[in-house]
């Protein structure tokens, strides 16, 4: 287990968690977007793999999404279970946004929640409505197993091609909505690129695309370099193209809102993350930091954090305190406790099942 890629994991959460929990980190969105390119980065080369030890198409995708499935379907449906059970059971869909989120669970548990998230019909719900994410990763898994197993061969000079090409996908997604072609998409155009699965492909493809290649030696100066130039590029485009210089969100503002950053933007931040995520696995960038075995436990247990995070923000600010400082603190320490003993009473009794039902060989 590399430590590096757990910590990883955690500090991603938390820019996610500061974002939905306070005002002072608008950046933090990128924390999904991180956890984007550490799929790729992590899943790719575990397919390629897999399709040596499987050769056949049946056997490949039958090993790899049980494995997924094992990790990823009990905690999610368990959360969403709950959730509905606690609507029926108290009667909650009398108030107005538990009304709201039960018409919006039938795209929750169909994995599709964001296409929801695009549509005008879409209304924000602390409960479920960070899981447009989730979908785009369930939605990943489905087709880039046969992407892998049908061309192995030419699978760099494909990925490269998908870095080049999607941010011209991102682009005609912003002229849809612009001139109304599909009227039933939101009016923001930035919205509508950032939970779009589309948007995203070149988060993986670079992801996978840096997991694949021969060892790299990157020094830590290196990938600190790109990283601060990616943020004075933005900085100076607020400050001499949009005259509204704003530190607080590094150049990029939610959701890569302005200059066609939704274009540009998000393959700059990509290639920041990967080059982070080469450090990590060569342990070349800060590794008494992130080695810190404390913040790799935290990172191991990330899909429980993001999970419950937003329900117990909600569930602390309505019930336990109404200090803004406290809620912070109260939901922080309530989200880390609710996930490890979720992933050491719950989930690992799944993930242990992983090498029994479908083993690595």
């Amino acid at each position: 287990m590399n430590l590096g890629l757990n910590s990883f994991r955690f500090f991603a959460f938390l820019l996610v968690f500061l974002t939905h929990s306070t005002h002072l980190f608008p950046f933090g969105y990128l924390g999904v977007q991180a956890f984007f390119v550490l799929s790729g980065f992590l899943i790719t080369p575990i397919l390629i793999q897999t399709k040596e030890k499987y050769p056949s198409l049946k056997d490949f995708l039958k090993n790899f999404l049980t494995r997924r499935f094992l990790r990823i379907f009990p905690l999610y449906y368990f959360y969403l279970l709950v959730i509905t059970l606690a609507i029926l059971v108290f009667n909650l869909d009398n108030y107005e946004y538990f009304a709201s989120l039960k018409r919006q669970l039938i795209y929750a548990f169909t994995y599709t929640y964001n296409f929801y998230h695009q549509t005008k019909f879409y209304e924000h719900n602390m409960f479920i409505s960070h899981f447009w994410s989730l979908a785009v990763e369930e939605q990943f898994y489905l087709f880039w197993p046969f992407l892998i197993f049908f061309f192995t061969k030419n699978i760099k000079s494909i990925l490269i091609f998908i870095c080049f090409i999607n941010p011209i996908v991102r682009y005609f997604t912003g002229y849809i909505v612009d001139h109304d072609l599909i009227p039933i998409l939101l009016d923001r155009k930035d919205l509508v690129v950032y939970v779009s699965t589309f948007s995203h492909i070149d988060a993986f493809a670079l992801g996978s695309l840096f997991g694949i290649l021969p060892k790299i030696h990157l020094k830590s100066y290196k990938i600190i370099t790109v990283c601060l130039a990616t943020v004075l590029l933005g900085l100076s485009i607020n400050l001499f193209v949009e005259n509204n210089l704003n530190f607080k969100s590094l150049g990029y503002p939610p959701f890569m809102k302005g200059s066609y950053r939704y274009v540009w933007g998000y393959s700059l931040l990509n290639l920041c993350f990967a080059l982070i995520l080469v450090g990590l696995k060569n342990r070349t960038f800060f590794p008494k930091l992130f080695e810190n075995k404390m913040l790799a436990s935290l990172g191991l247990v990330s899909y429980g954090l993001y999970i419950y995070h937003t329900g117990i923000l909600w569930l602390v600010s309505e019930f336990i305190t109404n200090n803004y400082i406290l809620n912070v603190l109260v939901s922080f320490l309530l989200t880390i406790a609710v996930s490890y003993l979720s992933f050491y009473l719950f989930e690992k009794r799944f993930i242990d099942l992983k090498d029994k039902i479908a083993p690595k060989k």
